[in-house]
């Protein structure tokens, strides 16, 4: 830029400068904030960007670690908990029965369970389940010929006929191997 120098000397041109630089701050703020501004702007979306993924990452290990405790009191190993859950997820069933949101047994699929006299186990060609006690109550059965109820699970688990109704109208699965019994939804 050539310099004038006229009355008023080098001092028009630093008047000059300062009043195009003032243009150039102008145009700044009008496009969003200075060089600097935009720079602390961009930072901070970087710093936000950042606590979101710290979150979403916390919350995964939280998730993770609510799946190892369950394997762990299940003492079943995760991969097949993750099993059950994606078969759920893939029927629609979404029972939930893995988090406590258990869905009752329908009314006809508990009427229609199996009663017959219990026979200890120690006698030549019966069989009693496996188990001289209810499951459910963890009181022994009293006698020969007490009435139980036998559920319709690969194992045939039998149970006192008051603990096993109570059970089923708070979740449809045997309280020993999670075999499902119809939910009220089922019936239709």
């Amino acid at each position: 830029m050539p310099m004038l120098l006229g009355s008023h000397g080098l001092a028009g041109h630093h008047v000059a400068r300062a009043a195009a630089h003032g243009r150039r701050q102008e145009r700044a703020r009008a496009r969003g904030g200075t060089r600097h501004r935009r720079r602390l702007v961009w930072l901070q979306h970087q710093s936000q960007q950042a606590a979101t993924t710290e979150e979403m990452v916390r919350r995964q290990i939280r998730g993770l670690m609510s799946l190892h405790l369950l394997a762990l009191r299940l003492g079943v190993d995760i991969e097949t908990i993750v099993a059950c859950l994606q078969e759920e997820e893939a029927n629609g069933s979404g029972a939930g029965v893995w988090f406590g949101a258990a869905v009752p047994a329908s009314a006809a699929a508990v009427a229609g369970l199996e009663k017959r006299t219990f026979v200890h186990a120690t006698t030549e060609g019966e069989c009693s389940g496996g188990t001289d006690e209810c499951a459910i109550c963890f009181e022994g059965f009293e006698q020969d010929g007490e009435e139980v109820t036998v559920m319709p699970c690969s194992h045939r688990h039998e149970f006192h006929p008051n603990c096993i109704v109570k059970w089923l109208k708070r979740s449809n699965t045997c309280p020993l191997c999670r075999h499902q019994l119809p939910t009220g939804g089922d019936d239709q």
